[in-house]
């Protein structure tokens, strides 16, 4: 490769590689800021701000001339970092809304709008080079795609090693070398050359000041300072700051919002009865009351207040499952250590540090008490792009496996915060039905029995085998010693409860779809477990906003962004026609209708994968970066294959297609099935089998881009950004499209809408190439 093609090639790779990271690292800003809800609006900010570029470009596009190029590429990426920088700080200095208001909707509009400043000018530099360079279009995507591939890698030692706020500013620094690096290689004058160079030393240094100062640093977040945190720190899957409790407690906070307390209990000389008495307070003591002396396992064990619990109820082995390893190793088996007592170094734990469901099927033994207190996905999935409230703990496959692992004695117990009329806790209790049914449970209602906290909270405790008189006994004996404390559902006096309802009901399908929330059990293909509110009633809830505020956020984001995703998409199709009438008459519809197919069916098929991958990789985080990596990295390979084709011809358009259908069929309706036995493997191979399966979708789905592109350069090549925007466009609302598809029928049937969109694609594509002329050619 020549000189000034390598120069090109690692320009637009450091351009594609700086955006993806600032996608995915809105989505932790979001996350953190806001609520993990938020985290959905940087995917649409991100595609919606590169189609504006495009469309940009297309309406100025006689300004854009070639002789000017490298002089618009040195504005643009100036006004690239400089947006970076902007929005980074806008989003760590301000109070961003989180009330499910008319003021909230126009505030968060103009959140949107602002953080979609860099993504335009991003979007106007790639649509000018694929413009510019559509002859080389296979070349120039493939590194398009390799160097978003590589950004996406980036993330994850970013994050951990500088925090979100600095791995932006190193995104903006890798903006402005390859603006400079761009400038070189399209023979840019010394001047322009100069001028890319001093943003880039200018990017660099403000890096390296605020890694020693920390001059951008999030100051807010939920509307809260955080001022009074002890200690933060980032890492690839949330945010932690330790914050004062109850003196002398100190509670740990995962993305400023979920807390678990770090136990203060001393096990080495502390009195066992006495701790056992501090406990024994309320329902989720119920399991070891019942089960004393019981081998438990911890899900989302945190600070470790429910290890302390087992211990203090004499439990001779404690398995400790905790997903983040900032917790576990930097925070209880380092800086907090000793005001834990050293907790995790106790001979009767083991700490694993894994996501919950690969450790309970990996686990050889069998268990007396499975534990897990309020584990939210506001905590575990705070992380997840394209991600609403899916929460793979909670689903029945889940259960089963953890019934599964019990001793035939033992017990499952679930605390869910609760509502009225109930919900959370209902559906714990659906999912238990469910789950014991496919066990061969012939009365799932005698196993079963609720108790009321007095923090409002609920204990859901789930036994293998059915609930004896005596331990029934022993129940209400623990009920009626501690104030507070009330039965919700005991089998043997079920009551007029909703639970008891549900428990006694024929059908649980049934019941589910009469009672006026949404409590059916969840299930991998469709595991949304928070999502509780039904399509009917969403006006209602909107009304009444302190109802379950976080779920009706998230809601409320997803009617706001598909609000403004339908008038920005309206927008990228019909200003061309008013403001470029003749030019865009020129544009067949099927080549437009093309590349908007391949943009939608593209990112809906990315986000199911994703969605489908998180349960494999265990944490959104993960999920994320494998699906997009393996995607980009085959989409480029694709694409670099797709320049073997002398001549675009139909078959190469349409086959791919048609292969891209298929294989997204397979990807999304057979292969999760098969690869749950993969879960006890080790993430680094669960990892390398998710790319393995992943790479040859990303292959297929690379070539029908720059196939387009150039048959649309042989004969309409002046209309190349309107394109581009029309295939961004596409993007913003499949995005959408996959999101709420998902919470109404499922993962995959989801993905299926991505894999019908390639087929229209491949009927448009067709149809255009037909219409253009253009002859089959031979590969050389």
């Amino acid at each position: 490769m020549k000189t000034k093609d390598l120069t090109l090639a690692l320009g637009v790779g450091l351009l594609s590689g700086s955006v993806l990271m600032l996608e995915l690292l809105l989505t932790r800003l979001f996350s953190v800021a806001l609520y993990y809800h938020f985290a959905f609006m940087a995917v649409s900010v991100a595609l919606l701000g590169l189609g504006a570029g495009g469309l940009l470009v297309y309406l100025n596009r006689q300004r854009f001339t070639e002789v000017e190029f490298p002089r618009h590429l040195n504005r643009l990426g100036l006004l690239l970092v400089v947006a970076m920088v902007m929005v980074l700080a806008l989003i760590l200095n301000t109070r961003l809304p989180t009330q499910v208001r008319l003021g909230t909707a126009v505030r968060l509009s103009g959140v949107f709008a602002i953080s979609s400043l860099p993504f335009l000018f991003a979007g106007a530099m790639l649509s000018l080079i694929i413009w510019r360079f559509a002859g080389q279009i296979h070349r120039v995507y493939f590194f398009d795609l390799v160097g978003a591939a590589l950004g996406s890698l980036s993330i994850l030692p970013a994050l951990q090693w500088i925090g979100a706020p600095n791995a932006t500013l190193l995104a903006a620094v890798c903006a402005a070398a390859g603006t400079l690096l761009l400038c070189i290689s399209t023979g840019a004058a010394r001047p322009v050359v100069l001028r890319a160079g001093l943003l880039f030393a200018a990017a660099g240094m403000m890096l390296g000041v605020n890694l020693n100062a920390n001059l951008l640093d999030l100051r807010y977040a939920k509307g809260v300072s955080t001022d009074e945190e002890h200690y933060s720190r980032w890492n690839a899957i949330s945010r932690i700051c330790v914050h004062p409790g109850e003196d002398p407690d100190l509670s740990i906070r995962i993305d400023c919002d979920a807390a678990t307390g770090i136990s203060q209990h001393d096990f080495w000389n502390g009195d066992r009865a006495a701790l056992k008495e501090r406990f024994s307070r309320t329902g989720d003591d119920l399991p070891h009351v019942l089960r004393p002396r019981a081998r438990t396992l911890v899900i989302g064990a945190g600070g470790g207040v429910d290890v302390a619990r087992a211990l203090a109820h004499g439990s001779p082995r404690v398995v400790a499952v905790e997903i983040n390893p900032l917790i576990a190793e930097k925070l209880m088996l380092g800086k907090y250590r000793e005001h834990s007592f050293r907790l995790y170094e106790r001979p009767e734990v083991e700490l694993i540090v894994d996501d919950a469901r690969s450790a309970v099927q990996r686990a050889a033994e069998k268990f007396d008490v499975m534990q897990a207190t309020g584990i939210d996905t506001w905590a575990s999935t705070a992380a997840g792009a394209f991600a609403l409230t899916e929460s793979y703990l909670y689903t029945v496959e889940a259960f089963q496996n953890y019934l599964e692992h019990l001793s035939p004695e033992g017990i499952l117990t679930v605390s869910r915060w609760e509502f009225e009329p109930p919900r959370q806790a209902l559906r714990i209790v659906s999912l238990g039905r469910a789950a014991l049914e496919r066990l061969g449970a012939a009365e799932p209602g005698r196993h079963v029995v609720v108790v009321k906290n007095p923090r409002g909270d609920m204990a859901v405790l789930i036994k293998r085998s059915p609930f004896t008189g005596q331990e029934l006994g022993t129940v209400r004996e623990f009920i009626a010693a501690r104030p507070g404390l009330a039965p919700v559902y005991l089998p043997d006096a079920p009551g007029a409860s909703a639970f008891s309802a549900m428990m006694s009901a024929p059908s649980l399908a049934d019941f589910a779809r009469e009672y006026p929330y949404e409590v059916s059990p969840t299930s991998d293909a469709k595991p949304f477990f928070f999502f509780t509110a039904r399509w009917g009633r969403l006006m209602q809830l909107f009304r009444n906003p302190a109802e379950d505020l976080k779920n009706n956020l998230a809601l409320f984001v997803l009617a706001v962004l598909t609000v403004i995703t339908l008038v920005s998409v309206l927008a990228l199709m019909s200003l061309p026609k008013w403001f470029a009438a003749a030019a865009a008459a020129s544009v067949s519809a099927a080549r437009w209708f093309y590349f908007l197919s391949i943009g939608v069916a593209y990112i809906i098929v990315e986000i199911s994968l994703i969605q489908t991958f998180v349960l494999l990789m265990g944490h959104p985080t993960y999920g994320i970066t494998v699906v997009v990596f393996s995607l980009l990295v085959g989409s480029g390979l694709g694409s670099r294959w797709s320049g073997r084709i002398q001549s675009v011809h139909r078959a190469g358009v349409v086959v791919p297609l048609l292969l891209a259908v298929s294989l997204s069929m397979i990807c999304l309706f057979v292969l999760p099935g098969i690869l749950q036995g993969t879960q006890p493997l080790s993430r680094l191979a669960r990892g390398l089998i998710s790319v393995a399966v992943i790479f040859p979708m990303g292959f297929v789905m690379g070539i029908p881009f720059p196939s387009g592109v150039r048959a649309a350069n042989e004969r309409e090549g002046d209309v190349l950004p309107w394109l581009w925007s029309a295939n961004a466009a596409g993007s913003v609302m499949g995005s959408v499209l996959a999101i709420v598809l998902a919470l109404q029928f499922g993962i995959p049937w989801a993905g299926a809408l991505g894999g019908l969109c390639y087929l229209f694609a491949a009927l448009a594509g067709y149809q255009a190439m037909k219409g253009s002329g253009i002859r089959m050619a031979t590969a050389t």
